[in-house]
């Protein structure tokens, strides 16, 4: 079932709600894309259909499914094969802290060796904790492509480094926070005369 109304007349209008849905500005879109902003104006105006190379962007950027953009017809985002690997990357995307910790520390895996396999290329494949420029510096390095074990040191190396900026973050925005509320309260101060 489609979560946006399929009565929309034209590609421009669901083009429209489109990127509406992912609550951003066209402007905001057409850079995204690279799509130039005046083609992107003809097209919710109705008076140019997208290209291939549009349509590709267009996808990519919004997810929606294009035999849904192009007739009205059909599920917008997840009526089509690629909706199920879109729900993955999403849920991948806000687990991914979550995931590789329990990679990490869980002895007992639920998951198969194979699941396991999976996720930590797909974690290298999106760049999270920047993997991909890690895996870059080793092929360069070693001359080689890394053994799977070898990309999991990686990932795990990659992972805690990250932990440890987060901590670093979070101390430097605690203390951020506690110089602010001290020079308002010395502000508030009444001064005497």
């Amino acid at each position: 079932m489609s979560t946006m109304n399929n009565a929309q007349s034209s590609i421009g209008e669901r083009l429209r709600l489109a990127i509406k849905a992912g609550r951003e500005t066209y402007a905001e879109f057409s850079e995204r894309t690279g799509i130039p902003y005046r083609t992107l104006q003809n097209y919710l105006r109705n008076e140019r259909e997208p290209n291939a190379a549009s349509l590709a962007k267009i996808r990519e950027a919004t997810e929606v499914n294009l035999n849904w953009l192009l007739t009205g017809e059909g599920d917008d985002y997840f009526g089509d094969v690629l909706g199920m690997e879109v729900l993955l990357h999403k849920l991948v995307t806000i687990f991914a802290n979550d995931l590789v910790e329990y990679l990490m520390n869980t002895k007992e895996l639920i998951l198969t060796e194979e699941d396991r396999d999976f996720f930590i290329s797909y974690i290298c494949h999106c760049g999270w904790f920047q993997m991909d420029s890690r895996i870059f510096a080793f092929r360069e390095i070693e001359k080689r492509e890394p053994s799977k074990r070898e990309i999991e040191r990686e990932l795990f190396d990659a992972y805690r480094e990250y932990q440890k900026q987060s901590v670093l973050r979070a101390k430097a925005m605690d203390e951020r926070r506690r110089r602010g509320a001290a020079l308002r309260e010395e502000q508030e101060r009444p001064t005497s005369d």
